[in-house]
């Protein structure tokens, strides 16, 4: 007589929970008008039960302090380097199941950036990061699948994990295509009368685009001391106008430089700009 033990074809849990199950089998016979029923639970090499070990479930997920790539402290910009020291990479993490890990990955991030072009593979985790140099492209998703290695008794696992990558474009600054050019001739201030929205017109209006949007502006040259007209941050935008006479110094037409520079945080991934 033998007994064969498997899980059904379905999923075996054991209880649920993993590490070692205890299994012990009685047998006995019906006995006859002459032999007494019997009954033993130790085979012939004298053990009387039997330690299965029960791995806990195959998982994938983003490695304990590993930024999410779904999150906005998370982005990238095109660039810049993404996931390299000391920003902080993405990193997935396999536990469970059976040992021996492998990983694919797959999805339009591939095709569209160069994040992760080239994973870093270890025993236990997948590595996301621009390879030290500058992103390229546009956003796309990643699927990271994670595979253990089946053994005499239990199939080969495997279980996906898709997360949405978010390249911006580069940090700029232009002048807003509605407002005045300052370097025009329609733009020219005069000496003793306002200038831009506190006289009733138009103010020159600077805008930033891309990048995380984690702007500061940095103001020079002399138009701002020397003439009243004042440059006001309110990111992404730098305004230019004067709500008390404009002022100058002859010979005229005086010309008074003015230069903004823009400058963009960084993120968990991604460094200042």
């Amino acid at each position: 007589m033998s007994v064969t033990c498997n899980s059904g074809g379905g999923v075996s849990t054991l209880g649920g929970t993993a590490g070692a199950k205890t299994l012990v089998m009685t047998f006995s016979d019906a006995g006859n008008s002459t032999t007494p029923t019997a009954s033993t639970n130790t085979d012939t090499t004298g053990y009387t039960n039997y330690a299965n070990a029960v791995q806990a479930a195959l998982a994938l997920a983003l490695q304990a302090g590993s930024p999410d790539p779904a999150n906005v402290n998370a982005q990238a910009v095109v660039g810049r380097t993404y996931g390299s020291a000391p920003e902080a990479p993405v990193v997935y993490e396999t536990t469970g199941g059976l040992p021996g890990y492998t990983f694919t990955t797959a999805g339009t991030l591939l095709a569209n950036s160069n994040i992760c072009a080239v994973p870093v593979i270890a025993a236990t985790t997948l590595t996301c990061n621009s390879g030290g140099v500058g992103v390229a492209g546009t956003s796309g998703s990643l699927t990271v699948t994670t595979f253990d290695t089946a053994n005499a008794t239990t199939p080969q696992g495997s279980v996906p994990l898709v997360k949405a990558y978010t390249v911006n474009p580069a940090v700029s600054l232009t002048a807003t295509p509605v407002t005045p050019d300052p370097e025009l001739a329609s733009s020219t201030a005069v000496v003793g009368r306002l200038y831009g929205v506190p006289a009733g017109l138009a103010s020159p209006t600077f805008t930033a685009t891309g990048g995380l949007s984690l702007y500061t502006f940095v103001h020079g040259g002399t138009l701002e001391a020397n003439t009243n007209i004042v440059c006001t941050d309110a990111t992404p935008t730098v305004t230019c106008e004067s709500a008390v006479p404009v002022t100058g110094t002859a010979p005229f037409p005086q010309t008074e430089p003015f230069t903004l520079q823009v400058t963009d945080g960084g993120n968990l991934t991604t460094p200042v700009t």
